[in-house]
This record gives structure tokens, C-alpha cells and sequence, in this order.
């Protein structure tokens, strides 16, 4: 799934793919390696930026009953 984020010290948010969520995936599980890709994404764009968190990240919601970051069926 694509994901965006912000942080301080960038001008405009980014897209990134994280990987979807498997079925019966608790989020407790999912959400770290969510965490680990911004990470490593926000690394590589700002390597001098010292910030411990993001503005904010966006993730795309359905309200059909889909869990948070599962893939939709195409």
C-alpha cells in the first residue's frame, strides 16, 4: 500500500510502499514495520535530520469494513 508522510524538516510530504497487512495480522505486529519503512525512507531523504517523529503519516482508509492496512481485492 502507498503511504505518505511529513516531517519538519521537508518541504512536502512523500509516498512510500509499505507492505499490506496479512489477514489476521494483529496491528501491534504491522504497525513497527510501517514505522521501520519511514524510518529508513525519512533516513535516506533528510540523513541530517535529528527529528524522533513525523508530522504526520497518512494511510488510506476505507469505511467498508476492511481492516487498517489490509489490501483491497482487485
Amino acid at each position: 500500500m502507498k503511504i505518505k508522510y511529513k516531517c519538519r524538516c521537508m518541504g512536502a510530504e512523500t509516498e512510500i510502499s509499505v507492505p499490506d497487512r496479512r489477514p489476521l495480522v494483529d496491528l501491534a505486529v504491522w504497525f513497527p514495520l510501517v514505522q521501520y519503512c519511514v524510518s529508513v525512507d525519512h533516513g535516506m531523504l533528510s540523513p541530517h535530520c535529528k527529528s524522533r517523529a513525523m508530522d504526520y503519516v497518512k494511510m488510506p482508509y476505507d469505511a467498508d469494513g476492511r481492516p487498517l492496512g489490509e489490501a483491497k481485492d482487485e
